[in-house]
């Protein structure tokens, strides 16, 4: 139980790292609740870990009490996410969307289930038959519940065998895992006989020739065997260098072209750099990864490159890393004046809480270097004034895309004034243009503004006779003056029965006109059309063809509209 608790302090620690600035916020309310299996029972012990969503970040931890209660005090206002770490068990898996809406405020009170998590367990032996003693053995996640690959291994699931040889590991979330005996450990500081070999999977082989193990929560894979093969492996070292003294670089080995991290290092200060080491690396080739941070800074770089293991220790690698971008500006909120009365909103609504994101395009120029699972999306959520600070960007074209937190708002403009621009300049315009990020640029000045007495249109889309089923609806300014003004542009799915609607949506005239596009993958989402120009002038023209309109007045909700396409 204390090895467990340990474990526990030491990812609130990270959590704390993580936020990059110290966990304090102005004391002004607290947030309460109860932690509960899903059986009813109290959950004791657990650790409660509160974080403001928005730049500031700070934390609050706490613990439950034998009731299964706990209160984290001293909260500024604003929205918090709240996270529950409690041995063998585990929260119900959301998807990103749901993660994010999940937030809470001062004076909440939350009730959170949790709930047994699943089991694999099995034996290793070596070649005679013999148990392996004291032989790390983790547990790789390489599928989510629904079978989906993941683009990251956050695994952090690690035992050793005992004197039968046998391993048990507990607590995981459902989805599809390897297991891999043998090598260093990531997480555990144990002494381990065999951290320099390298690592065998279940059942019996390399990376290559490994066997995916299902796992469903509360239940236990019984059975998963691992016959060692042993052999040292290779030794992987070298330096790092491009933050300041002080900052903290967390490496990561995976197997080249997949997700699966072989092994983890903190580098280590020595002289004007820092230094890093892995041991027990098969032959073969890798992908080497460094994210580096900076508390004081709030600065973050990386960096990776591909590595081959052939026959021999490689060493003197040399890695700088390139500084991340970061994009800072403000939310605003101004009231429609000619919404009239019909309207029943006005200004009241907070700039506090609101998600943004951004988002890169890929269409944009030329990137410079990223990390092998580089991320689409960057988020952050506003403070208590309304300003955001989206940091950890690598180079290339980004566009801004905003959460709206009720269904009257619309985003009205996203405009970019640089701090020291031309005499009587005129803002960017963000929202057609993009920001292009370089590394290391601090983008400041960003100005996203919120205009209330939005519209909404739900209905449905049919075909005549044999045509394709469209799959996606899009609604194009009819106003000339409106071409190229990208937020004026709007576009959802369409369901399978048909169904389609769509919210937040700017007064005015529009064409709609519907296509027929190939299926996307979730982790690939579809590229808004408006986008770019040429998009645009291939929407107006198909729309004009359509030559179907719809007026949207402010706050109108349109319902049982219906379009037909030929």
């Amino acid at each position: 139980m204390k090895s467990s608790v340990n474990l526990q302090r030491l990812l609130i620690l990270a959590a704390c790292w993580v936020a990059l600035l110290p966990c304090v916020a102005a004391a002004q309310g607290e947030i309460n609740g109860r932690v509960v299996s899903d059986s009813g029972h109290p959950v004791s012990g657990a650790s409660i870990i509160v974080r403001l969503a928005g730049p500031n970040r700070a934390l609050r931890t706490s613990y439950t009490d034998e009731d299964g209660r706990f209160k984290a005090e001293g909260l500024a206002a604003g929205q918090y996410y709240v996270i529950v770490i409690a041995s063998g068990y585990v929260t119900a898996e959301q998807t990103a969307e749901q993660r994010d809406e999940t937030l809470y405020r001062p004076g909440d009170s939350v009730d959170i289930t949790l709930y047994k998590g699943g089991v694999i367990t099995g034996t290793v032996t070596d070649a005679r038959g013999e148990p392996v003693v004291m032989a790390n053995v983790r547990a790789i996640r390489v599928r989510d519940a629904l079978g989906k690959p993941l683009l990251a291994d956050t695994s952090s699931h690690e035992a050793q065998t005992d004197d039968r040889g046998v391993y048990r590991l507990y607590g995981l979330g459902a989805g599809s895992y390897l297991v891999a005996a043998g090598g260093a450990a990531r997480f555990r500081t144990a002494a381990d006989p065999y951290r320099f070999d390298a690592p065998t999977f279940h059942p019996s082989g390399t990376r290559d020739g490994a066997a995916e193990v299902r796992v469903d929560v509360g239940l236990e894979a019984k059975g998963i065997d691992v016959r060692y093969r042993g052999g040292n492996g290779y030794a992987l070292s070298g330096t790092v260098a491009g933050l300041p003294e002080g900052a903290t670089v967390w490496l990561t080995l995976n197997y080249s072209g997949t997700n699966v991290t072989l092994a983890s290092a903190t580098a280590t200060r020595r002289d004007e750099q820092q230094s890093f080491a892995f041991y027990g690396i098969p032959e073969g080739d890798y992908t080497l990864q460094a994210l580096g941070a900076h508390s004081g800074s709030q600065s973050s770089a990386f960096a990776q490159r591909s590595v081959s293991v052939k026959g021999a220790d490689v060493t003197g690698l040399n890695i700088s890393l390139i500084p991340h971008g970061s994009i800072a500006g403000r939310v605003q909120i101004e009231h429609n004046k000619s919404a009239g009365q019909e309207c029943q909103v006005g200004t009241a609504g907070t700039t506090s809480g609101i998600a943004l994101t951004a988002r890169r395009d890929e269409k944009g120029p030329g990137r410079a270097q990223q990390s092998p699972t580089p991320k689409p999306t960057v988020g952050d959520r506003t403070d208590e004034s309304g300003e955001f600070l989206l940091r950890g960007l690598e180079g290339g074209l980004y566009r801004m895309e905003v959460r709206l937190p009720s269904k009257e708002l619309y985003v009205g403009s996203i405009t970019f004034k640089p701090a020291a621009p031309a005499p009587a300049s005129k803002p960017l315009d963000a929202a057609r243009e993009g920001l292009t990020v370089k590394p290391g640029d601090r983008i400041e000045g960003v100005t996203v503004t919120l205009i209330d007495g939005a519209a909404s249109l739900q209905g449905r889309v049919t075909a005549q006779g044999n045509s394709p089923a469209p799959t996606r609806l899009h609604l194009v300014p009819a106003e000339r003056e409106s071409a190229d003004d990208v937020l004026r542009y709007a576009e959802a799915a369409v369901a399978a029965d048909g169904t389609v609607t769509l919210t937040n949506l700017a007064p005015g005239r529009y064409h709609v006109v519907t296509r027929t596009t190939p299926s996307q993958s979730d982790a690939q989402p579809l590229r808004p059309a408006a986008w770019d120009a040429e998009g645009r002038a291939r929407l107006r023209r198909e729309a004009e063809a359509a030559n179907v309109s719809l007026e949207l007045r402010p706050c109108q909700q349109v319902r049982g509209y219906t379009i037909q396409k030929p």
